[in-house]
């Protein structure tokens, strides 16, 4: 116990000798992050599923019940959320079409109205960008289908209440009845959204957007940093460890040194810029409402500890797989990549195929981003914490036994 105390101190004192070129590169590290996550964060806010739908309509809509039923989706309807109309020829249609400004156009024929109260119904033609069209162009084939629906099974119902009068020869309230059944209809679909709740469920954990970016940045942030561990957990031969092992200091005390100096550094370096970032939220007043109160703020930069501790373990053992500084790099970058974007960090969760969110709760990382985002929203996840804690020790075993089979060569 004594040497590994010894052993812990000498670690301490060789990484603190770097703490200042380490700190640096944390600093330049944490504003690359904090710019990307900006950058993130500003194209989602662009993104076509938070803009209206812009239809282009060719055709003539002078007609009174068929510029009241564009004027009603444009202004008395819950549509006017997501679409908006425009007039246009069939020649600025094509043009506006091709380059992006609008989703599609509807073409509408001559005597489409008369079409329709006589019961032919002749059809309005939608025309969209192709195979390569986004979500906003599917979303108004949906649309469309959906109308169309709407539009027969309401003529049916008008049409058989019509045919039962007639047969009834109740012809004095025919017309009234009629309209009354059409504004019955027309009351329907425009109150259609008490008729359902919508529960999004985004894989945020009822996280804001820039809450759940925070636990990705943060996590990145630690995957990252490990760059900076490779100098002190690359070896590239294992004569002074062997070494050490003959001194009676076995692989466990110096890994269990190497990893205790390096955790160490770590949250240093992490309560360091986050010290910063919070006297900067207090100055400013810029943060995000999961973290409104500076008490909030340092509850969860002391709550992502297991994260360090993980984080830390796990490059530990990658660091103790290669020999070259160049190859512990790249396999961290890789690593940092391929983890961060299996486990949401750069896209939520629910983007991607329910196999890959499933794997993502078995990932390291990914129990990390699961916890973080529980933590941020004011759910402590102690099941996650002792899984993150379980990985840290198995990672850390599994770094033993690969030194242990590279001095045995």
């Amino acid at each position: 116990m004594k040497k590994c105390g010894i052993y812990m101190r000498l670690q301490l004192k060789r990484m603190g000798k770097v703490f200042p070129a380490v700190f640096l590169v944390t600093v330049l590290l944490s504003v690359g992050i904090c710019l990307l996550v900006w950058m993130q964060l500003s194209v989602d806010s662009q993104d076509e599923k938070r803009q209206k739908i812009v239809l282009g309509v060719v055709g003539d809509t002078r007609d009174s019940y068929l510029g009241f039923g564009i004027y009603a989706l444009e202004h008395l309807d819950s549509s006017r959320f997501t679409i908006s109309f425009s007039e246009l020829t069939e020649e600025e249609a094509v043009i506006q079409l091709e380059s992006g400004k609008i989703s599609g156009y509807i073409r509408i024929p001559d005597g489409f109205l008369d079409s329709i109260v006589s019961g032919q119904n002749m059809p309005v033609t939608f025309v969209g960008g192709g195979a390569q069209s986004g979500i906003g162009t599917q979303l108004v084939m949906e649309l469309s289908d959906t109308i169309s629906e709407v539009i027969t099974e309401s003529q049916t119902g008008i049409y058989s209440m019509q045919d039962f009068y007639l047969e009834q020869g109740a012809m004095e309230r025919i017309a009234e009845d009629a309209d009354r059944l059409n504004l019955r209809y027309f009351d329907v679909l425009f109150s259609r959204e008490k008729m359902y709740r919508i529960e999004v469920g985004d894989g945020r954990e009822g996280c804001s957007e820039a809450g759940y970016y925070l636990c990705a940045a943060v996590l990145i942030f630690l995957m990252l940093w490990g760059i900076n561990g490779s100098i002190f957990l690359i070896e590239r031969d294992e004569a002074l460890t062997k070494i050490l092992a003959s001194s009676g200091m076995g692989v466990c005390i110096q890994m269990t040194g190497k990893v205790f100096a390096y955790l160490c550094l770590m949250m240093v370096s992490f309560f360091g810029i986050s010290g910063f970032l919070i006297l900067f939220s207090a100055l400013t007043g810029f943060g995000i409402q999961e973290l409104g109160e500076i008490i909030d703020m340092i509850r969860f930069a002391v709550a992502v500890l297991p994260v360090i501790c993980c984080v830390a373990a796990m490059q530990c053992f990658l660091y103790s797989i290669v020999s070259s500084l160049t190859e512990g790099l790249l396999l961290n970058f890789i690593g940092t990549v391929g983890l961060g974007y299996l486990s949401g960090c750069f896209y939520p969760i629910y983007f991607f195929p329910q196999s890959i969110q499933t794997l993502a709760e078995f990932l390291p990382t990914g129990i990390a981003m699961r916890y973080l985002t529980q933590i941020l929203c004011g759910f402590p996840s102690f099941e996650k914490m002792r899984l993150l804690l379980s990985y840290a020790g198995l990672f850390l075993g599994m770094a033993v036994v690969v030194k242990k089979r590279k001095m045995a060569r």
